[in-house]
């Protein structure tokens, strides 16, 4: 290569990384005189929300929604539709950032807002020969409506279903003479069983697990005669039905059909209209709401929103949030987190409902916390606190005083219950549990005998369990579950 064509080289790459490189933005302020005490609501979808506290008795908001990958003209269209407000006053500031309008491709207009959906969404449009494709809605003639038919309503044998529940048991010999493979398993919350001979079930028979199964079987047996009962009282009147299915077929007769092959006439002249208009569009992109990026005509385009936010220490927070990171100083706050990420230094009070989003918090006090399918919730320190977990994984670091923690479908891990603590209470519903105790000189008493001692010392209860110690400032109440106590 000649230094001639290396020279050449060379600036292509730059413009190249330059013209890749290009981004657009624009950027909002406000700043409000306000309480120390000031409330701050936030309603925000898609966007990074950073918070932090001074010395000065104002709210100030700085919003910066910036674009790659557009050229200038394009990404200026959709920056003009970003739709955000921060209105206030001296007790209460409102920020709303939860409109995204997105406006692209000539004089067209095309809109992706947020709405109640909870799953990603993608729109594809394929811009061919400057058409675009929808594909084709056919609204129906106006059928004739037939007359609706004569029910006749069987008799059910009810004295015969409830004395079939007695001679429920499993036969292998009965199964066994297609030559199949069958087997019998018996699963609930404690107990997983599975036999697959005639022999296997002979043994079990033997067993106290038999007892148990035998017993749960007359208590199921017991409650489905209950609900046959019931449906046997309940069941609907045979002539009360007819009476009402010839009105229904009079009020059939009554309905104006020439009406509505007018209205669907209507409705097949809009979607043409609709179509028409589409037809316009010259571009092919698509769109998924669950990042930050779109694709248009192969190009990949980002979009990011930052919302920085400062507060009076003593100021408090009112959340709305969805597909947002929030990180928070320490505070107080309520509200709402969906589908996004939340990190806090300490909030002291507060009732926060966190869904779908990873949580950090360092320290937690006199708050009311729930968390639904949060995979990932670290709490470094608990006090004064109750915490609602559902089909999520928690860790706890550090247990003080009055604590409560609600465990539902999901893991929980209770790393240090500090001796100087006061009033700890746990209650699991098909959890799975571990809580170390190592330093906490208190002798329990124990509901429940499916308890075994692992090699390293824990404590490993099954099933349902109540852990109560002598001074009643510990509680572990257990159903369906499995907790390992370490250090008891």
């Amino acid at each position: 290569m000649t230094f001639k064509q290396f020279k050449i080289s060379v600036f292509l790459l730059l413009v190249t990384g330059v013209v890749s490189a290009q981004k657009y933005n624009k950027k909002f302020s406000e700043n409000f005189k306000t309480n120390k005490d000031v409330v701050v609501n936030i309603n925000a979808s898609n966007a990074d929300v950073d918070v932090t506290t001074w010395n000065k008795n104002e709210v100030s908001v700085e919003a910066v929604v910036e674009v790659e990958g557009l050229d200038k003209n394009e990404a200026q269209k959709y920056l003009d539709n970003w739709k955000f407000e921060a209105l206030g006053n001296k007790s209460k500031v409102q920020i709303n950032a939860n409109k995204n309008s997105f406006r692209i491709g000539g004089d067209n207009i095309v809109f992706f807002n947020s709405s109640d959906n909870n799953y990603p969404r993608v729109f594809q449009f394929d811009g061919d020969d400057e058409v675009v494709v929808i594909p084709e809605v056919r609204i129906p003639e106006m059928p004739e409506i037939p007359e609706l038919p004569e029910i006749k309503i069987p008799e059910v044998n009810f004295e015969e279903i409830v004395t079939g529940l007695e001679d429920i048991e499993f036969d292998f010999d009965k199964y066994a003479k297609d030559g199949g493979n069958y087997f019998f398993q018996w699963k609930d919350g404690v107990n997983d069983i599975t036999i697959k001979s005639k022999k296997e079930w002979e043994e079990f028979k033997k067993t106290d697990k038999y007892k148990e199964f035998k017993k749960h079987q007359e208590e199921r047996k017991r409650d489905i005669k209950k609900e046959l009962e019931r449906v046997k009282k309940e069941r609907i009147n045979e002539k009360e039905l007819r009476r009402e299915m010839a009105k229904a077929r009079a009020e059939i007769r009554k309905i104006n059909r020439e009406e509505i092959r007018k209205e669907l006439a209507k409705a097949r002249e809009e979607m043409h209209k609709v179509r028409k208009e589409m037809r316009k569009v010259r571009m092919n992109y698509s769109y998924s709401s669950d990042g930050d990026n779109l694709m248009i005509n192969g190009k990949k385009v980002k979009i990011t929103k930052k919302i920085i936010i400062k507060v009076p220490k003593s100021a408090t927070f009112d959340l709305n949030t969805r597909h947002c990171k929030v990180k928070l100083p320490k505070t107080k706050a309520s509200g709402k987190v969906s589908y996004g990420t939340f990190k806090a230094d300490a909030l002291d009070g507060g009732k926060l409902n966190i869904s779908f989003s990873p949580v950090n918090i360092s320290s937690l006090n006199a708050c009311t916390l729930f968390l639904n399918n949060v995979t990932d919730a670290q709490l470094a320190s608990v006090t004064n606190t109750t915490v609602h977990s559902n089909s999520s994984g928690l860790v706890v670091s550090n247990v003080y005083s009055n604590v409560e923690v609600n465990n539902k479908f999901g893991n929980l891990t209770i790393a240090k219950v500090h001796p100087s603590h006061d009033n700890l209470k746990v209650f699991l519903s098909y959890s799975d549990a571990g809580v170390d105790l190592k330093g906490i000189n208190k002798k329990f008493n124990i509901q429940g005998d499916k308890a075994k001692k692992l090699k390293d010392g824990t404590v490993e209860y099954n099933g349902e369990f109540i852990l109560i110690s002598n001074d009643k400032k510990i509680e572990i109440d257990g159903k369906y579950s499995q907790l390992k106590v370490k250090n008891q």
